[in-house]
């Protein structure tokens, strides 16, 4: 798109300053589109066994397993509705909304919880004594730490998009 500006800088003759525009506002998030969909990808792909995994288990009957449960579940339907926002280009579409803070605040939280959440299942399954459930708790266990990994990569993705925008506006 070409965008024509006519300045007048004192002069009887106007000024024309021309700029052409891609016609889509770029949104810092989206720069590192395939390595951020991939990450995406992983999480959601990793969360589903993580909680269904632990869904197999008498976690019932621990307080904190449930708690590792409700963790798992919560960050993966949220990463799922993010998944479909990016996929559908929501950034793009509603640029007045803070998608850098909030993905920020999202990933950071996210691989926070989920690291906590993998050090106290964890535990659990080091002192666990039930044989039929041990080998579920430790894949799940394994799922948690290897999504709050990729949590941590977004962190730092999150948190470039959002230094981009605090420091260059909208073009970063």
């Amino acid at each position: 798109m070409l965008f024509v500006q006519m300045e007048n800088f004192g002069s009887s003759r106007p000024v024309i300053n021309t700029s052409i525009s891609s016609g889509s506002s770029f949104h810092p998030y989206l720069r590192l589109g395939r390595l951020r969909s991939l990450l995406l990808g992983i999480e959601t792909v990793l969360g589903l066994p993580a909680w269904l995994l632990i869904a197999v288990t008498e976690y019932v009957h621990s307080a904190a397993l449930g708690w590792v449960m409700f963790v798992s579940i919560f960050c993966w339907v949220l990463t799922v509705v993010l998944l479909l926002l990016y996929l559908a280009k929501a950034l793009t579409r509603m640029p007045q909304l803070p998608w850098d803070t909030a993905t920020l605040v999202f990933n950071c939280s996210a691989a926070l919880v989920y690291a906590v959440a993998g050090v106290v299942e964890a535990t659990l399954v080091a002192s666990s004594k039930e044989e039929d459930s041990y080998s579920a708790w430790a894949a799940s266990t394994v799922c948690v730490f290897l999504v709050s990994l990729s949590y941590a990569c977004s962190s730092i993705l999150s948190l470039r998009s959002w230094r981009a925008m605090q420091d260059g506006g909208e073009g970063g």
